[in-house]
């Protein structure tokens, strides 16, 4: 949805810009998971736009009863219409 995305956008640039101090594959990295897997071979943009779908997912639950508040006021604003009292 387009709120998801509204969401994402952001944090994938932050990440892959290096406005964090860490990005997906430093993660990795701290985490051993170099001792398991050749990390060489991964792409570090696909497991950043990972990261930042999992940090998105955990502002879904503040999202969600935003969306769902919103949604009503927005319709009738965009129908010109009063919303009811």
């Amino acid at each position: 949805s387009a709120a998801w995305v509204t969401c994402f956008v952001p944090i994938f640039a932050a990440i892959h810009l290096h406005v964090l101090p860490y990005d997906g594959m430093d993660i990795l990295y701290m985490l051993g998971v170099d001792q398991h897997f050749d990390l060489s071979t991964w792409s570090p943009e696909l497991i950043n736009a990972l990261v930042a779908a999992e940090v998105n997912e955990i502002g879904e639950f503040v999202r969600l009863p935003l969306i769902i508040a919103t949604t009503p006021r927005v319709a009738h604003w965009v129908r010109g219409t009063k919303p009811p009292e």
